[in-house]
């Protein structure tokens, strides 16, 4: 193999939205960077993945499929246990890659020496971009560019997450024994799509509670603290009240600077209060 034009594989778990997919894969198809092996993973879909896929015509996408529905981070296991390449990315498959998005991590990663590259992002809702740069763990998978000897030093995806946050997991595990070097530019497209996986809210608590729980002992403070904030928003939008008070005052705790936890508490208190209440009266009843 050419040195100067490593393999780069690219893996793609996608669960029915067979709609957004043919966009996905044109953004893949399209980078600069040519030597890809794209790996779709079928995660037991019911809509005909394959079909679209097939219509392409390009002799570089493996199609791989589970015969049952076991989640995103079952699905990156099979993408990473089959990836041939000496760098791996990773994209949902309702998101897109700008076209120089491989070549310039690949810039990148040679020039720095690291083992991790991300970029900043465009979040596309209803037709407006607005952009972010998260750096280090903060960001998502989709941002990143690894080397493929870092699976060897972290191991695969946990897959106890089994529909998201799996990928904050994961960033974070990368950043405990990685270099992590980064870019300002904004290579990928995030869609906020109204089924988007990541939107079902019972989801995200699950997994950012979970999240906590496993790396609780090693989270800087601060860190932690927004993460528990974060947790505390989540735990209100699905009716845990006293939860995400609780959360909210231990976000605080852990980080007196945490301005946005205190005026949470400020705000919801008489909403817990009045639960509090309610929830005493319904007992005597």
């Amino acid at each position: 193999m050419d040195k100067s034009t490593p393999l780069v594989s690219v893996i793609i778990p996608v669960y029915n939205r067979a709609e957004l997919l043919d966009r996905t894969l044109k953004s893949i198809l399209s980078q600069t960077y040519k030597n890809l092996e794209i790996i779709v993973i079928d995660d037991g879909s019911s809509e005909d993945i394959k079909t679209i896929i097939n219509t392409f015509g390009d002799g570089r996408t493996v199609y791989l499929k589970h015969n049952a529905n076991k989640g995103i981070s079952a699905a990156r296991n099979t993408g990473l246990a089959a990836a041939k390449g000496d760098f791996i990315e990773f994209l949902d498959s309702d998101d897109e890659y700008l076209p120089e998005k491989t070549e310039r991590q690949i810039e990148i990663l040679k020039k720095t020496g690291a083992d991790v590259v991300y970029c900043a992002r465009w979040i596309c809702k209803n037709g407006f971009r607005k952009y972010e740069l998260r750096k280090r763990w903060f960001c998502l998978l989709q941002q990143i560019m690894m080397k493929k000897e870092c699976v060897e030093k972290i191991g695969r995806f946990d897959e106890l997450y089994f529909n998201t946050t799996d990928d904050k997991d994961y960033v974070y595990r990368l950043s405990k024994v990685c270099r992590f070097e980064g870019t300002r530019e904004p290579l990928v497209l995030n869609y906020d799509t109204p089924n988007s996986a990541s939107k079902k809210l019972i989801n995200l608590y699950n997994g950012n509670k979970l999240f906590i729980e496993k790396h609780t002992d090693t989270l800087p403070r601060k860190e932690k603290s927004i993460l528990f904030y974060k947790l505390g928003r989540y735990s209100m939008k699905v009716g845990k009240i006293d939860e995400g008070y609780k959360t909210f005052l231990r976000a605080y705790t852990i980080y007196p600077f945490n301005a946005d936890a205190l005026r949470k508490l400020i705000r919801i208190f008489p909403l817990f209060l009045f639960h509090r209440l309610k929830r005493k009266e319904g007992k005597k009843d």
